[in-house]
């Protein structure tokens, strides 16, 4: 996280109430050590008292970097201010400044704050968040996506009990523990579900050089209908372990935010990565769509739709392929070994069937075609022609 004009003091201020054995202590040293946090006039911090909103939105902005000398008896108001412009609070989110905050409130300050200069998690985990927090249901319906994010990030979290408490004043020394896990991310921990099924799938995004680049993220099952969704992650870990075997190359993605993934196939790795050498974005972004084979997408937003989650979509490019070789030849010579694995994993003891329609759309040469079949209790689309395929497969009903 990049603190603009973040000031360190020498060192902590002592505080006459604050015993070495408190629990968070050395949250509070630290903070006050950055000048975020302060005490009272007497010398104490009365680190069970509840916080103010205006004082945490004030922590909060000090700790992305902001500080004001304001001469205004409304001392917190530069802050509060600069809050509603950097779009951490609306402007009248809260009818009182002065008011104790809540720790749904106090999630959602952390939340917004943390999401200007990191990525907010994906939202694959949401409902496995929902179904653990026993008392989701109080939380305030503006509050409820920032409060399953502050599990996610691993920063305002719940209780032993399964319990998060939402209308709860948060105390002083919460609050420091809050900040500090906002600006210290190996100290916090991230909401995992270790009896959910997941894999690792390749997230695209852009480094600080600009450049696209990729990092290995948690895709988990999405839960439908109270039971997660476990092929998609079966897929997913077919597909990335098949990614290239030395013939058809497939170029993988995933967008934690549709939590959609996806995959291009190449005739070879070294065919994509000619591609990549190309200098100008705009042409390399339009050969990596002009040249790829085909195109198979799983979006587990649309597990209820009638030909979805599972779409593919194939152009037989006869450019692609080698002198006198058919397009059935050059499909399955590349790709068979990636491709078929999906209909065994869907179609199960009807796996021949269903690839027996997808064979007849790649050899097939006429006009436009189409089939639609229960296949496995699935929804199964294919429509074809002599320039390619559409292919949808459903849920099992």
């Amino acid at each position: 996280m990049i603190l603009t004009g973040m000031t360190f003091a020498e060192a902590p201020r002592m505080f006459t109430d604050l015993k070495d054995t408190h629990w968070s202590k050395s949250n509070i040293d630290y903070l006050s050590g950055l000048e975020i946090i302060s005490g009272y006039p007497d010398g104490t911090f009365k680190p069970e008292n509840n916080v103010r909103i205006n004082e945490f939105i004030l922590m909060t902005i000090k700790s992305l970097g902001y500080h004001y000398d304001s001469k205004s008896t409304d001392w917190a108001k530069p802050y509060i201010d600069k809050a509603i412009e950097l779009g951490i609070i609306e402007n009248k989110e809260f009818p009182q400044y002065t008011a104790d905050i809540t720790r749904e409130q106090m999630a959602s300050i952390v939340v917004n704050a943390l999401s200007l200069n990191e990525i907010r998690p994906s939202n694959a985990m949401d409902l496995y968040v929902r179904n653990d927090m026993k008392d989701y249901h109080l939380v305030d319906d503006y509050y409820k996506q920032n409060v399953i994010d502050s599990y996610k990030y691993g920063i305002v979290k719940g209780y032993p009990d399964g319990t998060f408490n939402p209308s709860e004043l948060a105390k002083r020394s919460e609050a420091s523990r809050v900040l500090v896990t906002m600006l210290k991310a190996e100290e916090r921990l991230p909401y995992e579900n270790v009896e959910a099924k997941s894999t690792l799938m390749p997230e695209w995004y852009k480094g600080e050089d600009g450049k696209d680049t990729t990092r290995m993220v948690k895709f988990y099952a999405p839960i439908f209908n109270g039971e997660p969704v476990n092929e998609l992650v079966e897929i997913g870990e077919h597909l990335v372990s098949v990614q290239d075997q030395g013939k058809g190359y497939l170029w993988l993605g995933y967008d934690p935010f549709s939590q959609e993934y996806y995959a291009s196939g190449y005739k070879s790795k070294a065919f994509y990565e000619s591609i990549d050498d190309v200098l100008s974005i705009w042409e390399q972004s339009f050969l990596f769509s002009e040249r790829k084979d085909f195109s198979f997408t799983v979006r587990p937003m649309e597990l209820t739709h009638k030909y979805r989650p599972y779409s593919m979509t194939l152009w037989k490019k006869s450019e692609h392929m080698e002198t006198n070789e058919t397009y059935e030849h050059y499909f399955l010579t590349r790709y068979e070994a990636q491709i078929k694995p999906i209909f065994e994993i869907l179609f199960e003891d009807e796996t021949e069937k269903a690839w027996g329609y997808f064979m007849t759309g790649i050899k097939h040469t006429g006009e436009w075609s189409k089939i639609e079949e229960t296949i496995n209790g699935r929804t199964f689309y294919i429509g074809y022609s002599k320039s390619g395929i559409t292919l949808s497969f459903s849920l099992k009903k």
